[in-house]
């Protein structure tokens, strides 16, 4: 009767548009996704290092402007995928309404994506979402190196093992608490 969404790198941001959809139907029909959920449905989501704004790795190099190239075009079948007008619906900074499911995010202070991700976490408090994050400061080191994208899977971290307790308590919270609506 109530869903708990997970999703890490671009299977968060396709988490977070799910719950959108769910949420706010206009945006469904932009994307052209109908669902038959009740608004109320999604409990919770659990978002790892995703990519929300797109405006911040547009024109990227490197490993991460081949990924965001390589995913653009898989998501949109278009190699020029940011001259789709359909990319617009992908930043989802920009898409950000009230009734959004509570949300956990993280992203490790070394993964470019976690400055759209701090962002992301901002405008869904401000519409009213109930939101936890965990996020370090840009000089947070541990084992001699900054939190790199995906950082939260390796449990020899204690940031990682961090993060995992906290999605857990997240979860377990969440599901305790009687379905709205």
């Amino acid at each position: 009767a109530r869903l708990f969404l997970a999703g890490d790198s671009a299977g968060a941001s396709l988490v977070a548009q799910v719950a959108t959809v769910v949420t706010h139907p206009a945006y469904g029909e932009t994307v052209g996704v109908s669902c038959d959920l009740p608004p109320d449905a999604v409990a919770g989501l659990l978002l790892c290092c995703g990519p929300y704004d797109l405006s911040l790795i547009s024109g990227a190099r490197g490993l991460l402007g081949w990924a965001s190239t390589t995913i653009g075009w898989a998501y949109l079948g278009t190699r020029a995928f940011a001259a789709d007008p359909r990319s617009a619906t992908l930043s989802l900074v920009d898409h950000v309404y009230p009734g959004f499911p509570p949300t956990y995010l993280t992203g490790g202070n070394g993964d470019p994506l976690t400055r759209g991700a701090r962002v992301y976490a901002e405008r869904l408090a401000a519409a009213g979402t109930h939101v936890e994050t965990l996020f370090f400061d840009e000089d947070y080191t541990e084992r001699g190196a900054p939190l790199g994208h995906e950082y939260q899977f390796d449990l020899r971290l204690a940031t990682a093992r961090r993060a995992l307790d906290e999605m857990v308590s997240f979860v377990t919270r969440r599901s305790a608490e009687p379905a709205q609506g």
